[in-house]
Parts: C-alpha cells; sequence; structure tokens
C-alpha cells in the first residue's frame, strides 16, 4: 500500500472589493477500487459556513456563499489516501482510465466501451509526459 498527502490550493485575487462569491468544489478523493481516503480537510478563507451533498457520480461536493466584501479568497483541501497497486484499473480499463471510469452512473456496456474507443489516446505511452507538462509550457 503506498500513501499519498494531497494539497490542492486556488487563489482567487480581485482587483476590488466584491460582495459575494458562490461556490461548489469537488476536492475530496473518492473511496473505492483500490483507493481508500484516511483523511480530508478543506479550508476557506475568509472563513465561511460550507454544506455538503453528493452529487450523481458520488461526490461529496461542498458548497458555500460568501456574502461579505472581499478581495481575495482561497481554497485549500487536504488529503491523505492510501492506494494498493491496482488503483482504478481493472481488465481493459486502461484504454480509458485517463478520462472514463466505469463506475455507478457509468456502466460498462458495449455502446459506452465503443464511445470510448473512438476517443482513446493516440499514444498510450504518453502519460507520463502529459503528467510532467507544466502550464507554462501550454499555448
Amino acid at each position: 500500500m503506498t500513501r499519498f498527502e494531497i494539497e490542492h490550493t486556488t487563489r482567487f485575487l480581485y482587483s476590488g472589493p466584491i460582495t459575494e462569491t458562490m461556490m461548489e468544489v469537488r476536492l475530496m478523493p473518492l473511496d473505492g477500487r483500490g483507493q481508500r481516503l484516511l483523511d480530508f480537510g478543506l479550508q476557506i478563507n475568509p472563513r465561511v459556513k460550507v454544506a455538503t451533498y453528493r452529487d450523481g457520480y458520488g461526490n461529496l461536493v461542498h458548497y458555500f456563499n460568501l456574502l461579505r466584501a472581499h478581495h481575495k479568497l482561497r481554497v485549500t483541501s487536504r488529503s491523505l489516501v492510501e492506494m494498493d497497486g491496482q488503483a482504478g484499473l481493472a481488465g481493459d480499463d486502461h484504454l480509458v482510465a485517463d478520462f472514463l471510469r466505469f463506475r455507478e452512473p457509468v456502466t460498462d456496456e458495449p455502446g459506452v466501451r465503443a464511445l470510448a474507443a473512438r476517443h482513446a489516446p493516440a499514444d498510450l505511452a504518453s502519460g507520463p509526459d502529459v503528467a510532467a507538462t507544466s502550464p507554462t509550457t501550454l499555448p
């Protein structure tokens, strides 16, 4: 088993004060298929009350509405996940692992698999190259 600590921060800086921010975030990793969520925390600055609901894909959605003047906003999530060596891959799912996972509500049916095959990456070995690309090198 391998453990990963993941920290994600999104910062918003406004040119002047704004009086409302309404936001939904999907930052909490899912449990299942070889991945287990051990810990999760969400911090929003300025502080605001956060509520949650579960969307149709099983993600826990955190949402809030900040109704006081602010010049900046920071959303930070911290997660600790444990993964086995086969996390997320089963059978020939490696062909579509980058963009389609067969879990509810997407079912593994011939029509869905045919659609995924039509949109498969041209070079299956390109994953490490794409992951290593920094945003500054993109057009």
